[in-house]
């Protein structure tokens, strides 16, 4: 894990926590590139059902990202349960909609609790 990644527990759920806020560029492409890492490690561990919360406010969405984004729906297992987003607001939140919800499930929330609430619903 890493001081924007970590494991929480919501209402006696698991929930791995990525933190995008405010990244763009190359900081923002490392952040993805670990998650993607932390994802496969829990996967190969034989973890399933997992549940994953982003935070995405205030970040910078440009084409690397959305290609990075993209190579991680790729990446991505049965075992990831769901995704919720916080922080995606007007065309971001249609272009998350249109490229992966059809993918995975996944959802964008206006708030944290909402999404945590969602994911354990699963």
């Amino acid at each position: 894990m890493s001081e924007r990644s970590k494991l929480i527990n919501y209402k006696g759920k698991e929930i791995l926590f990525f933190d995008y806020k405010d990244l763009a560029g190359e900081d923002y492409l490392k952040e993805i590139d670990n998650a993607k890492r932390i994802t496969g490690e829990l996967i190969s561990s034989g973890k399933t059902d997992i549940l994953i919360f982003i935070d995405a406010a205030n970040s910078v969405h440009d084409t690397k990202i959305w290609k990075a984004m993209l190579d991680n729906v790729e990446f991505s297992d049965k075992r990831i349960k769901g995704i919720a987003i916080t922080g995606v607001e007007g065309i971001k939140r249609n272009l998350l909609h249109n490229t992966t919800n059809k993918l995975l499930n996944q959802s964008a929330f206006d708030s944290s609790k909402d999404a945590k609430d969602w994911l354990v619903s699963l």
